[in-house]
């Protein structure tokens, strides 16, 4: 079993045909908020299997972290958070909610991003998940330009290239994995 948004960087990784040597952070939004973190063309999982658990990032020092519930940041951009402060269900109110729902994403999520991939001195950064689909060119764009104002170095953000990067992930990996397992080597 893996981390599904490990996954989804891994399914990005190989989709893009990256060098092995190159990293890249795969950042989710959606229900849950997540990383995913591939250095030198491996998934990092940490120690504890939490390495890119973003959604319990912390930016109110009031929060008091309860493991069994959402994390700060997933209680203030998760997609089921959003739902809540802002009902949206048709087009149209997605539309008529768009420019706040956007707004406050990144004002939230980018700054711990640009710290993230700052602290892991990582360039490219790809940007996924459903809320991603939902409100597409404008919180990329959002987001792209907030996270390059606040990063340290510049970065390379871009829009998720494969459509199923999960479902591409997991093959990548079973596959690794039973390849790690036959020669015993860590491929990926």
């Amino acid at each position: 079993m893996e981390n599904d948004v490990n996954e989804s960087a891994a399914g990005e990784f190989f989709f893009r045909k990256l060098p092995g040597e190159e990293d890249l952070l795969y950042i989710s939004i959606g229900t849950g908020i997540g990383a995913g973190i591939v250095l030198n063309g491996k998934v990092r999982k940490g120690a504890r299997n939490l390495a890119g658990e973003l959604g319990y990032a912390v930016q109110n020092t009031q929060f008091t972290v309860d493991r069994t519930q959402p994390g700060w940041l997933e209680s203030k951009i998760g997609l089921d958070a959003l739902k809540n402060k802002y009902p949206l269900s048709n087009q149209e109110d997605i539309s008529a909610v768009s420019k706040r729902v956007v707004s406050e994403i990144t004002d939230i999520l980018s700054p711990t991003v640009a710290n993230l991939a700052t602290q892991l001195d990582i360039k490219l950064i790809v940007l996924g998940g459903l809320t991603m689909d939902l409100f597409g060119p404008d919180l990329f764009r959002a987001l792209d330009k907030s996270i390059e104002q606040l990063s340290l170095m510049e970065s390379d953000v871009q829009q998720s290239v494969c459509e199923d990067p999960g479902i591409v992930g997991a093959a990548v990996l079973t596959f690794n994995y039973v390849m790690d397992d036959w020669l015993g080597e860590n491929a990926f």
